[in-house]
């Protein structure tokens, strides 16, 4: 889900920079579209699941991996990768952040109101008064992404090149923390809320935000091959580039900052365990998923989204996501123990596939 954030404070000298680059961006993005890549027939794991996929998401992907979870048991496909290859997941990231502040709320680390000055050095900033609440459930105010001039550069660089827009490390999330005002839109969906709430869930444990996700959440559920990549130069050969929807190839999106908000990679069957876990509700912090506020016509936990009666008359939990060349869905039906994990290296939506899938199995119980 995506919300276009509004500022009344910006210098009318960014927006003229703003308006300028991006048509020009949007010149050339356009003069330069090579065309999207088709699925190849080859595909891992459970061929049925696999055809099902291909038609319900579209043959314009570079690769596509589908996990799903029933009390009947799991099956996996992964089409045009190794089954050990890993996606980015984009905005996912933030439900496995919405898992660590459950967490440490239950180990009496943190509460939905410690303020964020209170665990990152944000002096007298707007931002030092915002609560973890605040920000698991995108109620803080802040922007959805830093706007400042170096934030439109980096953001108009991306759609002329695909470089990676952010990679930012934590001294510049802090930078822009403390710049930030608090008058966008309570319910406007924030990337930067996100990356400060990692960044303070690590404070308060005393370590990073990476180290506290392996400690917390990867670790216990086995998940050895799903974490953020701080750096382009940590990326190995199981990891995979996506795609544009136009078809050029992106670059990945690395960097401290983002890891909590969107820079988590993962493989297909570390993906096929979390829906295991948060099938049978055996996740650590599980009770992100609960509901605790209004998000426009839906309702939102720590991070996770709920569609009342949205499947076959059963509550949907889930979270989306998207990068330069990655797109992902993750919805959970907890009355019914299913969980459909989708990702396609091409970045094209999967969400209608996702939903598409949950009311098939649901149909078909």
């Amino acid at each position: 889900m995506t919300a276009t954030p509004r500022s009344t404070s910006r210098p009318r000298r960014v927006w003229v920079v703003a308006a300028v680059s991006t048509a020009v961006a949007l010149a050339i993005g356009l003069a330069f579209r090579p065309g999207p890549s088709t699925l190849p027939p080859e595909a891992t794991g459970d061929a049925e699941l696999a055809a099902t996929v291909r038609e319900l998401a579209g043959p314009d992907r570079k690769a596509l991996l589908a996990v799903v979870v029933t009390p009947d048991g799991t099956r996996t496909a992964t089409i045009g990768a190794e089954p050990d290859t890993r996606f980015e997941i984009g905005s996912v990231s933030k439900a496995f952040t919405g898992l660590l502040l459950a967490d440490a709320i239950e180990r009496g680390e943190v509460t939905p109101e410690t303020r964020l000055g209170d665990l990152l050095e944000l002096g007298d900033a707007p931002a030092a008064d915002v609560t973890l609440a605040q920000l698991a459930t995108h109620t803080s105010g802040l922007p959805r992404l830093p706007i400042d001039l170096s934030t439109i550069l980096s953001s108009t660089w991306f759609a002329l090149t695909t470089a990676n827009p952010y990679g930012e490390d934590l001294d510049q999330l802090l930078e822009q923390a403390r710049s930030a005002s608090l008058d966008t839109p309570k319910g406007t969906y924030s990337n930067l809320g996100f990356e400060l709430l990692g960044a303070a869930l690590g404070s308060a444990a005393g370590t990073s935000y990476a180290d506290l996700l392996e400690e917390r959440i990867t670790g216990p559920m086995g998940l050895d091959s799903t974490s953020p990549v701080s750096d382009a130069a940590e990326l190995g050969d199981r990891d995979l580039l996506g795609e544009t929807a136009g078809g050029r190839t992106a670059a990945a999106w690395t960097g401290t900052a983002i890891g909590p908000a969107g820079g988590i990679r993962s493989d297909t069957e570390d993906l096929a365990r979390f829906a295991e876990r948060l099938a049978d509700g055996s996740a650590p912090g599980i009770e992100a998923l609960d509901p605790q506020a209004a998000f426009g016509d839906r309702e939102i936990g720590w991070a996770w989204i709920t569609d009342r009666k949205a499947i076959d008359g059963e509550d949907l939990v889930w979270h989306n996501g998207a990068t330069g060349g990655f797109a992902s869905f993750v919805g959970v039906v907890p009355a019914t123990g299913t969980t459909v994990v989708l990702v396609s290296a091409t970045q094209e939506s999967v969400d209608a596939a996702g939903v598409a899938l949950l009311e098939q199995i649901g149909a078909a119980r």
